[in-house]
């Protein structure tokens, strides 16, 4: 058997994965501090460690080291681990890895991307209403109305 070839499809495995991890529990927008530049964030929250472990090593292997943090969100729930990415590069990296095979994230992968890109203020915006909760609009059609003129 081919070694090249398994390590491809593993890789490619450990991508749809990690993908599908990121369109449930991710999240991936552009934070703005008054005094700061828009910056990119990527993060992907669960309470499970296995579920971490296999999100660090995945994200490990895409070449890229993330940030991990512990939050206690209230002392009856179990502890959340945090798995954040907030350099331009690495956030540009593994979004475009992932975006082929996002769903529920795809829009917002794509403008964070084109924010990186071009660092176009007006992306913030979007950004930020596709992010908005509680919206009874889906992202889809929160995007499709903020782009038409």
């Amino acid at each position: 058997m081919n070694n090249t070839i398994d390590n491809s499809q593993e890789r490619i495995k450990d991508i749809c994965w990690l993908a599908g991890a990121f369109n449930a529990d991710g999240t991936v927008t552009i934070r703005d501090a008054k005094a700061r530049t828009p910056h990119p964030y990527f993060d992907l929250s669960n309470s499970d460690d296995v579920f971490i472990e296999k999100t660090v090593r995945v994200l490990n292997s895409l070449g890229v080291n993330p940030h991990i943090r512990e939050q206690k969100l209230n002392k009856k729930w179990k502890t959340v681990y945090r798995v954040s990415l907030s350099r331009q590069a690495q956030v540009k990296q593994v979004l475009e890895i992932l975006l082929p095979y996002l769903t529920a994230k795809k829009a917002r992968a794509s403008l964070v991307i084109s924010y990186i890109d071009n660092h176009n203020y007006e992306i913030v915006k979007d950004v930020k209403l596709l992010n908005r909760r509680g919206d009874i609009q889906s992202s889809e059609t929160t995007r499709e109305n903020t782009s038409k003129p």
